[in-house]
């Protein structure tokens, strides 16, 4: 019997760095549902070995000249700049795409097939896949996951998706695969736009939410084989009302790789959690003697200069801050934080004293946005000394309620390219022609992000990928280790890539042994 379902995470072309990781939403979903009993697994194809695949020797050296500021065809995307390139492309991702569905079958056809996109462009490749794996098995259920790209474009809806996840995956993915035969037993929100059946009525099935990321070889051959960067997320610590992951849940998670394959690398998604609880996790690992790498996501709001210390202490080499605005007007009345700007940029510049490198996460544009609150988050990002800025949209919802972080949209890996290089790049045309006659216009986050590189600091770098520059020597020089990154997934050049992925995979492996935490450690982590 094959395996009942396979979390399928297909690469865009050109690939999208995020692929080149162990997919965490994948891993943590594939534990939770091997929890409630469904036999799932990871197929993760964000690998060189993929893309060595599509890229044919000539259009690696077209891609080259290109970078190289040959001329190419013309159009504002990658593809349409590399002129007849994407007759060659789309045929080799019909081959990737068959034998995806090949590896699929290999041990018996899958039920359910989930498919995710790494970024916008990778939904060809997942429809090229979807018709290749119900050429092979007839009876599948091909599902679309499109969280991680900003939209899922017109047309991706077409007859080789049997649906599209949409609000909970967890639960909605648990239906499909106990009644894959009968859609009108799925959740409303997996069913295509205009399919027929009842409104939702139905209470989604309850997962079993006390797993955490499997990462075992069975279940997620790609992060064991050491063919992606083994920098693994290690989910949220606990938060009031969500029972996501307990502080002793990431400590065993953290021993549990560390013990099976010597990962010492780890990026601690804490977000909003409680800030005794990252307190008490630091000083554990600090006490374990184990000389990790870590990458942190954190409030400023929940962090004081004694914290800092012991997650320098604890191995922290970067720190990733959510501080959406430097307008202290917009993160009160708009964003609903409590943080003071000033204290901000005393606890990065603490963090640089400390060793640590710091990413700002903002959200820009919001509609309350205008030249002064866009400079004031320039302002921000400068006295800070972060090293690398990130940018999320900010799209206002109705009835004031604050907007959520959602992937920029019309961003390509050759743009960021551009902006990191120092070419620029004009943005939204419509944004920079309101800003020639509208001299309080903020412009759009292309726009903010050049002038963030102008000024000497990495767009788009964030806290794993400040860890990874570490890993791989480039600590001093992150922009330079981004830079070289993504020119070999435009470029196709796979040795390149290859060499990098062992670099960073050597220093965050190591045969050490781990000593067990103190029980009482252990408890005040926890909390109980």
């Amino acid at each position: 019997m094959g395996t009942q379902l396979a979390l399928v995470s297909c690469p865009a072309s050109p690939f999208c760095v995020d692929s080149l990781f162990p997919d965490a939403d994948w891993a943590l979903l594939a534990g939770q549902l091997q929890a409630a009993g469904v036999d799932a697994r990871v197929f993760d194809y964000g690998t060189p070995a993929s893309l060595e695949r599509l890229y044919p020797p000539e259009l690696r050296e077209r891609a080259a000249r290109l970078l190289n500021g040959e001329n190419g065809g013309t159009g504002r995307d990658w593809m349409s700049r590399m002129g007849g390139s994407s007759r060659v492309l789309g045929q080799r991702l019909q081959v990737l795409a068959a034998d995806v569905a090949r590896d699929l079958a290999a041990q018996g056809p899958p039920r359910v097939v989930c498919l995710r996109m790494s970024a916008q462009e990778g939904a060809l490749m997942c429809r090229y896949i979807a018709r290749a794996v119900k050429r092979s098995a007839p009876g599948a259920v091909a599902l679309l996951d499109a969280s991680n790209a900003a939209a899922v474009r017109p047309g991706a809806h077409d007859e080789v998706f049997d649906g599209v996840l949409g609000g909970d995956a967890h639960a909605a993915l648990l239906a499909v695969c106990r009644h894959p035969a009968n859609p009108d037993r799925w959740p409303a929100s997996v069913r295509l736009p205009g399919a027929g059946g009842a409104a939702e009525t139905h209470k989604p099935a309850s997962l079993v939410l006390s797993s955490g990321e499997c990462y075992e070889a069975a279940l997620y051959p790609a992060a064991e084989r050491g063919t992606k960067f083994n920098v693994f997320t290690i989910g949220t610590l606990r938060r009031p009302g969500n029972p996501w992951q307990s502080a002793g849940r990431v400590l065993r998670n953290v021993e549990t790789l560390h013990q099976a394959h010597g990962v010492r690398a780890f990026c601690f998604g804490a977000g909003a959690v409680n800030p005794e609880a990252i307190n008490s996790l630091a000083v554990i690992l600090r006490d374990w003697g184990l000389p990790l790498s870590t990458a942190w996501r954190l409030r400023p709001e929940h962090m004081t200069a004694g914290a800092l210390l012991r997650l320098a202490q604890s191995g922290a080499v970067a720190l990733g801050w959510s501080v959406p605005t430097g307008s202290q007007r917009l993160a009160e009345d708009v964003y609903g934080r409590t943080y003071s700007v000033s204290a901000a940029e005393k606890l990065l510049r603490r963090a640089r004293d400390l060793d640590m490198l710091s990413s700002v996460h903002l959200r820009f544009p919001h509609a309350a946005d205008d030249a002064h609150t866009r400079a004031e988050s320039m302002r921000l990002v400068r006295r800070s000394g972060a090293l690398g800025a990130v940018i999320h949209s900010a799209i206002t919802q109705e009835g004031g309620s604050p907007p959520p972080i959602r992937p920029l949209a019309a961003e390509t890996l050759w743009r960021r390219y551009r902006i990191l290089s120092g070419e620029g790049w004009q943005g939204q045309w419509s944004a920079a022609v309101r800003r020639l006659f509208d001299p309080h216009h903020p412009g759009d986050a292309a726009h903010l992000l050049a002038e963030i590189s102008r000024e000497g600091h990495a767009p788009y770098m964030c806290e794993r990928l400040m860890l990874t520059a570490h890993l791989a020597g480039f600590r001093d020089s992150p922009r330079d280790f981004l830079r070289g990154l993504w020119r070999a997934l435009l470029t196709g050049s796979t040795d390149d890539l290859t060499a990098l992925v062992e670099q960073v995979n050597k220093r965050a492996r190591g045969p050490i042994a781990m000593a067990a935490p103190s029980i009482a450690a252990l408890r005040t982590a926890v909390g109980n």
